[in-house]
């Protein structure tokens, strides 16, 4: 006979992380059905809401997802080195959304990080002049460009956005639904680096907040620029599935584990 049992926070093997896309640094799924803390599947980067203003549990794009209400629901990943990056350094940015608002008055973000010690700032999110994606990227240096979008993110439907740093080739790209909408050559003197500012999930850390309102799935950052192509799976091939191969589900650090009657595991 089978016993099911819940078991403390999962540990990755090799195999785990090697069923995951290269390079990838941090992996939020949002299937937490306890509002308070996200865990980073991949990685130790596990989020928190900022105060009491926690996003709420609704079904996502893959599993569960997150519902942040626009107004001042906000989650932040500690800073940490892994997402310091140099001025010739590559990195992806890859999220699953879906607007739930009337209209909207501000920029809203996926994702993004803010210094106000140095004029460290980027964010990935919709543009509220055009309802489009929106890829901006501002060096320590306060060196900047962003990208714009084609797709009307503002419909009410499920959409993958991924934004790239290309730092290798000095490109910046944002992807929209497997396809490429925008792209820029564009280098920098300084990097992204920060020992304070939190990875901001659902908002940006300034006066304004900048909050999203809608869902978020599937939030990936990768120290490398993804290829056309593997993005273009992630959303054709992938659509309703995880980035890695079954990777374990993380609900508030608590996963379901077999057990036969004697109290051992079963594989």
């Amino acid at each position: 006979d089978l016993d099911w049992k819940i078991s403390p926070a999962w540990t990755e093997s090799t195999s785990d992380l090697n069923a995951c896309p290269a390079d990838m640094i941090a992996y939020w799924q949002l299937e937490e059905i306890i509002t308070g803390t996200y865990a980073d599947s991949f990685d130790g980067h596990d989020a928190a809401c900022v105060g009491d203003a926690c996003p709420a549990p609704v079904s996502g794009k893959v599993s569960g997802g997150q519902l942040f209400d626009g107004a001042d629901d906000a989650v932040d990943a500690p800073a940490s080195p892994d997402f310091d990056w140099g001025p010739a350094d590559d990195f992806s940015i890859e999220v699953w959304m879906q607007w739930s608002g009337t209209a909207m008055t501000d920029n809203e973000v996926f994702l993004g990080r803010d210094d106000a010690s140095t004029d460290l700032h980027w964010w990935v999110g919709i543009n509220s002049l055009t309802s489009t994606a929106d890829f901006y990227l501002a060096s320590t240096l306060g060196e900047d460009d962003k990208l714009d979008g084609i797709t009307d993110l503002t419909d009410g439907a499920w959409h993958h956005v991924v934004a790239v740093r290309d730092g290798t080739n000095g490109k910046i790209l944002l992807y929209v639904d497997g396809a490429m909408e925008a792209e820029k050559n564009k280098t920098y003197a300084a990097g992204f680096d920060s020992a304070t500012a939190a990875l901001n999930i659902g908002w940006q850390n300034l006066a304004h907040g900048y909050h999203f309102n809608g869902v978020l799935d599937e939030i990936a950052v990768y120290g490398r620029a993804l290829s056309a192509s593997e993005i273009q799976d992630h959303y054709y091939d992938g659509i309703g599935q995880s980035y890695c191969n079954d990777p374990p589900t993380a609900e508030n650090d608590e996963f379901i584990v077999p057990e036969d009657s004697t109290g051992n595991v079963l594989n």
